[in-house]
């Protein structure tokens, strides 16, 4: 990694991507001390070059090619925010064959291909972080894969969804149905337009394949 700048590649500019965008303008001050020097977004993939963006961004950083960011030698870091699992995988598998250090907060990946990510990353010497791919706020990962690493934990316990929590919840206190809780839970923006990942358990169980592989080195599938 260059010492004169940290150089991001950013792959997807919609809520979360523009959030980073803005982030990392906004704090560069902190960045640059933390650091030791400039971070810069050197170059952002959408899949429509044509349609508008919250945030303002030069021409010149966008792109519609993923090979723009992934064979880019200058870029040092790729910051993945476009979702998928598959064809991300591939993707960043390449980008961390090219020696590019990968940031992620996507947790269907993760729980299906972070062995074989985070391998590929040790055999490359490169940094794969996706701490906020589960309880972000916590956090949690690096909690146990470093401040826990030596010790042996038994249990874990905790609410790793917030729509359902939010679901039973209001059931439980209001005697609402479900049916009348899930719309409410819609329009807050709690649960999405279409809630199977939530309310079926994909995402918990997601999560908990994450967890489940730090914190006991068990593989699920």
């Amino acid at each position: 990694m260059t010492a004169k700048e940290v150089r991001v590649g950013l792959l997807g500019l919609g809520t979360v991507g523009t959030g980073v965008v803005s982030i990392i303008r906004r704090h560069q001050d902190e960045l640059r001390h933390q650091v030791g020097c400039p971070v810069t977004v050197k170059k952002v993939v959408v899949r429509d070059k044509a349609k508008p963006r919250p945030v303002e961004i030069e021409e010149s950083l966008v792109t519609d090619q993923i090979e723009d960011v992934l064979f880019d030698q200058d870029i040092d870091i790729v910051i993945e925010v476009m979702g998928g699992v598959e064809t991300t995988r591939d993707h960043l598998l390449t980008a961390l064959r090219n020696g590019k250090h990968v940031v992620t907060a996507n947790k269907d990946l993760m729980a299906l291909y972070g062995a074989e990510l985070l391998q590929v990353a040790s055999e490359q010497n490169c940094d794969l972080f996706y701490e906020a791919s589960v309880a972000g706020g916590i956090p949690i990962l690096r909690s146990l894969s470093d401040g826990l690493s030596a010790d042996r934990i038994t249990k874990m316990m905790g609410i790793v969804n917030g729509t359902t929590n939010y679901i039973l919840t209001k059931m439980t206190q209001n005697g609402s149905s479900y049916e009348e809780v899930l719309k409410v839970a819609q329009e807050l923006g709690f649960a999405e337009s279409d809630p199977t990942a939530d309310v079926e358990g994909l995402d918990a169980a997601r999560k908990m394949a994450i967890l489940l592989r730090l914190a006991f080195r068990w593989m699920l599938v």
